[in-house]
């Protein structure tokens, strides 16, 4: 029921509706926790459509949804860019491109307009504009944002294992190091954690 829910919202995962992502929503839906009235960018037909598939009524757009602005895409500013990834990690279609301290700039095709990339710039450089090309379609978002969630997925198993080894190396040389020695119990410890976070995300 959660994936016929989340196949009816646009797949924006702009989260205007109080939710992490479009999935989120869905799932809260179908435990009736939220009434199907928060769709910022789906308006009307989205809430509508939401309703009728779960047999409620429909009587407007809940009044709190902040607004959206339709047909944009994100542009960054290249005089005001300090390369920081920030927005990087924050899009999750993965629709901006960049190295760190390198300019980011924004792949107008990819981008959904969900506006996630303005709150993590720390020098206001991202704006957004009128699109030329057009939104593209929930399928390809869809697809877009699980190929994000994989990679950020391995990006922060990658960081956990490095942390488990250096705190595993740390052990073995702790009867060398009398300063590591002291501090044993602290890296066991330590390292008991990261071992969960690990077993967490499998």
């Amino acid at each position: 029921m959660i994936d016929a829910i989340e196949a009816l919202l646009p797949q924006l995962q702009c989260s205007k509706c109080g939710y992490d992502d479009c999935k989120a929503y869905a799932r809260a839906l179908a435990n009736h926790e939220v009434l199907p009235n928060r769709c910022a960018p789906g308006k009307e037909v989205v809430g509508q459509n939401l309703a009728a598939f779960l047999k409620q009524p429909f009587t407007g757009l809940a009044e709190d949804l902040p607004c959206h602005q339709e047909a944009t895409t994100a542009s960054i500013d290249a005089n005001r860019c300090i390369g920081c990834t920030l927005c990087l990690r924050a899009c999750p279609t993965d629709a901006i491109i960049g190295a760190k301290q390198q300019l980011h700039v924004v792949m107008e095709a990819f981008c959904s307009g969900c506006e996630r990339c303005l709150a993590p710039c720390p020098t206001d450089a991202i704006d957004m504009v009128p699109r030329i090309l057009p939104v593209p379609d929930a399928p390809a978002l869809e697809e877009r944002y699980r190929a994000h969630q994989t990679r950020q997925w391995q990006h922060e198993q990658q960081k956990e294992h490095w942390h488990v080894d250096k705190l595993n190396e740390a052990l073995a040389h702790a009867n060398d190091n009398p300063r590591i020695m002291e501090r044993k119990a602290i890296i066991e410890k330590a390292l008991q954690k990261a071992k969960a976070r690990l077993a967490e995300r499998k």
